[in-house]
């Protein structure tokens, strides 16, 4: 029987922030990265809104469609919990 979904909590809300702000950075949107790294589109689509956590291998799974590091999204997560800018 397949798992329930996780009630995301802040780092998760935080992390599907910043895969929604990289997808427009990156000149994407949510269906060309679904398309890319697997994660079928209505999971993604809840990842970025932060109605849905994401797992550890969703999160690999994002940063290799985004052509970036799974730390370096969740590095941008945390700045952006503390209200910093990634590059500080």
């Amino acid at each position: 029987m397949p798992s329930k979904p996780r009630i995301p909590g802040p780092i998760t809300k935080a992390l599907g922030s910043v895969i929604g702000e990289e997808i427009k950075r990156q000149g994407l949107n949510q269906k060309i990265l679904a398309e890319r790294c697997g994660i079928p589109g209505a999971t993604l689509s809840q990842i970025v809104t932060g109605t849905r956590a994401i797992d550890m291998e969703q999160l690999a799974k994002a940063a290799k469609g985004l052509d970036m590091r799974s730390s370096t999204l969740l590095e941008m997560a945390e700045c952006k919990l503390r209200g910093e800018s990634a590059d500080s």
